[in-house]
């Protein structure tokens, strides 16, 4: 006949050994998950890292072509047909703009009227989803593109940039155009003599 003190001993070496094994089923999960997380992590930073760093770099960088000073055309009396001047090419990265309604507004009030835009075109451009670069304006005056520096730099507004650029100009006009021709937004010959001497120009 077993007494009251030795059942008790037993029950207890019961429970002991329930809350042992329970701690060790906690320790092998807990284990496993960790095992789990790092070798998820390996995955990611060896066998995935070309491809997530390839998707990072695409994310923040925009390959463009920004074309040379395209050469001068004179007449055979040494004036100027057709010449390239400074100008500057405005963008914008979208990700970068904090306060899209004021920078509309500044865009609007220093290009609006010289290059046909409204503000609810401006307010499209710079909170366009999806990208980190649009155009704002392609070789737009450079007196302009210096004032939107300033009142945009003035206020504190981000998210617009600039780039050294140059546009055709032809000093006589629509005057002899169907020979001269003319040279695209890329400053391609697509008309003319801009056309005929492309590689030379």
């Amino acid at each position: 006949m077993h007494s009251p003190r030795s059942s008790q001993g037993a029950g207890m070496r019961g429970r002991n050994k329930t809350v042992y094994t329970r701690d060790w089923v906690i320790i092998v999960l807990l284990g496993i998950f960790i095992a789990a997380i790092i070798g998820r992590l390996i995955y990611i930073q060896v066998f995935k890292a070309a491809e997530f760093s390839e998707l990072a770099a695409s994310s923040h960088t925009v390959d463009m072509t920004v074309t040379a000073k395209r050469g001068t055309i004179y007449d055979r009396n040494g004036e100027v047909l057709a010449s390239s001047i400074d100008a500057t090419t405005i963008y914008c990265d979208p990700t970068q703009v904090k306060y899209p309604s004021d920078v509309a507004t500044v865009l609007t009030d220093v290009l609006g009227d010289s290059y046909d835009m409204t503000y609810q075109d401006y307010y499209n451009l710079v909170t366009k989803k999806g990208t980190s670069f649009v155009y704002i304006q392609r070789k737009a005056d450079h007196d302009l593109a210096s004032e939107l520096e300033e009142e945009l730099e003035e206020k504190k507004l981000t998210g617009i940039y600039y780039l050294e650029d140059t546009k055709r100009v032809y000093p006589y006009g629509s005057t002899g155009s169907q020979v001269v021709g003319v040279a695209n937004i890329d400053g391609e010959g697509i008309a003319g003599l801009e056309m005929e001497y492309e590689d030379l120009l």
